[in-house]
């Protein structure tokens, strides 16, 4: 489960550092709970290649708690 407070994480990862154009990605997610659903933000760059191709991604994240039956 996740707690009440927001949460905030972060991601460097540098692939093939000893060449010298490898690949690089970073990103930032922060998310948190609101009564029984949970909202979250994660936006993702990555760098790859001699070129710099770039490409940069936002995504929104949604979750809702749901009662099945009684027993849970």
């Amino acid at each position: 489960g996740m707690s009440q407070g927001p949460r905030i994480t972060t991601n460097y990862r540098n692939q093939w550092s000893s060449f010298s154009s490898g690949f690089v990605t970073r990103s930032i997610n922060a998310d948190m709970l609101l009564g029984k659903m949970g909202i979250g933000l994660l936006v993702t760059t990555n760098d790859a290649g001699p070129n710099s191709l770039s490409r940069t991604r936002f995504m929104l994240n949604i979750s809702r708690s749901l009662q099945l039956n009684s027993h849970n």
